[in-house]
């Protein structure tokens, strides 16, 4: 009997940092995997930012936002709550 792989969604989830600054995130999740993923991790806003950004090349708004939906971001000030309402 044989077992498929099968993806540690925590791994990535915490090492996501890696995969945002390597900008490869989308490149590696599986579309399908992107929102199990995201519900895992507390981003800085910067990071939500630059995130977005990044998948904005590869799909549409309405596909992002499914992903992003159950995601957590830390917001430390006014400041970073507006440029997060901005992406």
């Amino acid at each position: 009997m044989s077992q498929g792989l099968t993806v540690d969604f925590d791994y990535i989830a915490n090492n996501i940092q890696t995969y945002i600054e390597q900008d490869n995130f989308y490149d590696i999740v599986d579309k399908d995997d992107i929102p199990k993923v995201l519900e895992k991790v507390n981003l800085k806003s910067n990071d939500f930012s630059t995130l977005l950004s990044q998948g904005k090349s590869k799909y549409s708004t309405p596909k992002l936002f499914c992903f992003i939906r159950k995601c957590n971001v830390l917001i430390d000030s006014f400041e970073d709550a507006i440029n997060v309402l901005n992406c």
